[in-house]
């Protein structure tokens, strides 16, 4: 698992986002969809795009793509 220091300097910020009910096995669920800007450790940012974030991940719902990649200097 993630220690604790790979949250530090951790940030999510929504840049174009909006929520949305779907219909999943007969069962409403609330979701979100968009757009956000996320920056931290290279380790935590890693694990969140293997594993996902949120609920549902096993349903396949917290997965997303990276649109761009900002370089380490």
């Amino acid at each position: 698992f993630l220690s604790e220091f790979v949250l530090e300097g951790f940030s999510f910020s929504p840049v174009n986002m909006k929520r949305t009910v779907i219909k999943f096995y007969g069962q409403k669920i609330e979701t979100s969809l968009g757009i956000f800007q996320m920056s931290g450790d290279v380790q935590l940012l890693n694990f969140l795009y293997e594993n996902g974030f949120g609920s549902r991940r096993s349903s396949g719902f917290g997965c997303f793509e990276v649109l761009t990649q900002e370089k380490e200097e």
